[in-house]
């Protein structure tokens, strides 16, 4: 394979709001495989860095460093991404009616000022208090979808959205979650997370460098605390006697699991102690406890066998005898002596 040569950075500065200082290469005209091959080369995106963070359910830092060197064999789109493809432009539409937003795509992608990062978004949000933000849109599958709107934050969403916000200098982001099963659209809104931004762009650093040096980076995963972006109510004080007896039922459930796990453990290894004194016999008993055991036989069609033969023949040839261990019973002596 030839070699290919990777861009460096330094990384010294934090991103600037002043988006004429950033190096922009507009993506018209560009083939899906030029698209793909500069994203290779040229630092990390968006959905790389949850992976450089090791935050990523989908791929291993290992995976994303053999992409980004060209070890990796020519990314295929899933039915998953040719969903998310084909419904983007109308997720925006969607998106900027259930909003009142106004929206406009980008066709470029953006380069951190100094960490080896850039940004492809899907839209921009304009005209809005906080200024300009990112609009990233995602169009997961059921499971996916129920959990975001239950929890609130999925963190590789959130990753990447911070990621945006790095590289652009912007304040602030949404993202819109939309289910096709459901039809529903789900948005959430966050402001720029310094904390998390100065992670994304130290790993950006050090995982490149890693990339530039050809040395695989550890499978370290970096700690990133997310907000808590679900919906969030008051709860009356009414509940508490509720809340506190779901907490106590499911303490003592798991105590009754484990104790019933206990017992099925001690009952099996007294078994096994009974069946070894029994030997080769179907019944053992003294005066208070009698102990059974034997064995089912019985008897079921081959089939196979006879799908293969000819029909017509005595049907006993074909009947397949089977022998099953019956459990061990114990209980009390009830015979008179």
């Amino acid at each position: 394979m030839s070699s290919t040569r990777i861009p460096g950075a330094t990384c010294l500065l934090r991103g600037s709001s002043d988006m004429e200082k950033r190096k922009r290469i507009s993506t018209r005209g560009m083939s899906r495989e030029e698209w793909l091959e500069y994203r290779r080369t040229h630092g990390l995106g968006g959905s790389d860095m949850p992976v450089a963070l090791n935050q990523s359910p989908f791929k291993s830092r290992y995976d994303l460093w053999c992409n980004k060197l060209g070890f990796e064999e020519e990314v295929v789109e899933t039915p998953a991404m040719k969903r998310g493809t084909a419904m983007e432009e109308m997720i925006a539409r969607l998106y900027a009616a259930q909003t009142g937003r106004k929206i406009r795509k980008r066709s470029e992608i953006i380069h951190h000022l100094t960490a080896p990062m850039f940004a492809d978004i899907d839209r921009e949000i304009v005209g809005h208090d906080k200024g300009p933000g990112v609009l990233e849109i995602k169009c997961p599958g059921m499971h996916t979808f129920l959990r975001c709107k239950q929890e609130g934050l999925i963190p590789y969403y959130y990753i990447q959205l911070q990621h945006y916000l790095s590289c652009l200098g912007w304040s602030w982001g949404s993202l819109g979650v939309f289910n096709a099963e459901l039809w529903e659209l789900i948005t959430l809104d966050f402001d720029r997370d310094e904390e998390v931004i100065s992670v994304i762009e130290e790993t950006a650093c050090s995982f490149w460098q890693n990339v530039i040096d050809n040395v695989p980076p550890e499978d370290d995963a970096r700690s990133i605390v997310l907000p808590n972006a679900g919906v969030v109510i008051d709860l009356s004080d009414d509940f508490n006697q509720i809340a506190e007896r779901v907490m106590q039922n499911e303490s003592l459930l798991k105590d009754l699991n484990e104790k019933i796990k206990d017992l099925k453990a001690d009952i099996s290894q007294d078994k096994d102690v009974l069946t070894e004194a029994m030997g080769e016999a179907s019944v053992a008993k003294n005066k208070k406890f009698y102990v059974s055991r034997g064995t089912r036989i019985t008897k079921k069609l081959d089939t196979k066998r006879l799908a293969k033969d000819h029909p017509g023949i005595d049907l006993d040839s074909y009947l397949v005898m089977n022998t099953t261990a019956m459990p061990v019973k114990v209980k009390e002596e009830r015979w008179a002596e």
